[in-house]
């Protein structure tokens, strides 16, 4: 199984940059609950994120969301984003897997930000795939093991642990740990730790229910705008 890390951060920034609307972050949200239909869920989602700089300090960043989807597999992701010195950001994910597309709301500004994806009956998007907990010139090796069994929230997870080690530095190693739960297709916990960077994810409040339809809906009164996804190969 794939672990969902990156592409709320990486389809985030390419809405933002693609237009000439200032960037109100950084980074989003990691996509814990997947768009799969006929497991409604509404939760909470923790993130913190802890950041080493080059001068020796080191940042935080904290990501709390409200997360809903419905029967249909839609999902909605609502957040803040709060970082070292910087006020909170507040946008909205929604994910459409029934009409195809993804759109980020930046309610300051009152703007939508459309992308067109698959439609799919069975929510299958073509999601990014994970990268390290931090960027560098080296090459990286991976293996895989079986994390055990965790209870989050009342439903049983299975665990997966990536370990990867840089070439030629056998001492510099990142690590990734996740609790998958099939049931309702989502992840409860991740963390992540490595030679630059550190992250955890969690889930809380979990409530299996249907949401409210209008969750999923662009508000009245916002500007929508279209983006195209990036073609293949490009930066």
């Amino acid at each position: 199984m794939i672990v969902w890390l990156t592409f709320g951060v990486a389809l985030f920034a390419t809405l933002v940059s693609a237009q000439t609307a200032p960037n109100p972050a950084n980074s989003g949200a990691a996509p814990l609950v997947l768009p799969r239909p006929g497991v409604p869920a509404s939760l909470e989602q923790t993130e913190e994120r802890s950041r080493k700089i080059e001068d020796g300090t080191s940042t935080v960043e904290v990501v709390t969301s409200e997360v809903y989807r419905d029967s249909a597999g839609r999902v909605r992701v609502q957040s803040d984003i709060r970082g070292s010195g910087r006020s909170p950001t507040p946008y909205v994910d929604l994910v459409d897997p029934v009409a195809g597309s993804r759109v980020v709301l930046l309610s300051t500004q009152k703007i939508a930000y459309r992308v067109p994806l698959p439609k799919s009956t069975e929510g299958r998007f073509a999601f990014l795939g994970i990268g390290g907990v931090a960027e560098s010139s080296y090459k990286w090796s991976a293996r895989t093991e079986n994390a055990g069994k965790r209870t989050i929230e009342g439903i049983e997870c299975e665990g997966t642990r990536i370990i990867e080690t840089a070439e030629g530095e056998p001492g510099l190693t990142r690590t990734v740990e996740q609790w998958y739960s099939d049931e309702l297709k989502l992840i409860g916990f991740v963390t992540a730790s490595g030679p630059y960077e550190t992250y955890t994810a969690r889930i809380q409040n979990l409530r299996r229910e249907e949401p409210d339809p209008a969750l999923f809906a662009i508000p009245p009164g916002y500007k929508i705008l279209d983006v195209p996804l990036p073609s293949p190969g490009r930066q």
